[in-house]
């Protein structure tokens, strides 16, 4: 587990983000995906802009380890509401 959360890091770190605002971007795309049912990364991504967050924030490979993430720590739904 902590090897996807570095990775999650270092992903979102080398975008620009700093620590403090990757729990909020977490919790935002839990949100999103729990709202939508077949969110992809391009679904999100749209989403996150419009809260605010930079075009394109999320790359296909950072939004599946956050997902991975999400559902080790107890969101067992998330996959069935999730399209690849």
């Amino acid at each position: 587990m902590e090897e996807v959360i570095d990775s999650i890091l270092h992903k979102l770190t080398g975008k620009g983000l700093i620590i403090a605002e990757i729990p909020r971007l977490i919790r935002d795309v839990l949100n999103i995906v729990r709202d939508e049912t077949g969110s992809s990364a391009v679904d999100v991504n749209r989403r996150l802009e419009s809260l605010g967050w930079e075009e394109g924030i999320l790359d296909g490979y950072t939004f599946e380890l956050i997902l991975f993430l999400l559902e080790q720590r107890g969101d067992k739904d998330i996959r069935a509401h999730t399209l690849h």
